[in-house]
């Protein structure tokens, strides 16, 4: 596993050899969907609001034609995410009324 980021000297190198990538960037179009091995796996955590529409870390369009599965940040783990944030939230209030 390799964590890309600014300090890195060639992360071009490390997405075109990567069979999965998970982008969390939070920056528009940060990852270049030529920079991507073909088959691979895109889990495109971040997204940025640019001029008030979201816009994810890499155009998923373009990755899809390259990749093998891609999955969107703005649908694809926010539904992951909320369900642990609710398990979370009923885990603390049961715990604060005794009931676990």
């Amino acid at each position: 596993m390799t964590t890309i980021d600014e300090s890195c000297n060639n992360p071009e190198f490390y997405l075109e050899n990567a069979d999965l990538v998970v982008s969390a960037a939070g920056v528009a179009n940060v990852v270049k969907a030529s920079s991507l091995k073909k088959g691979s796996i895109l889990i495109n955590v971040g997204f940025e609001v640019v001029e008030g529409n979201i816009q994810d870390d890499i155009n998923v369009e373009t990755a899809k034609k390259i990749c093998g599965l891609v999955s969107k940040a703005t649908t694809g783990v926010g539904a992951v995410n909320v369900s642990f944030l609710v398990k979370k939230v009923f885990q603390n209030w049961a715990n604060k009324h005794n009931l676990i």
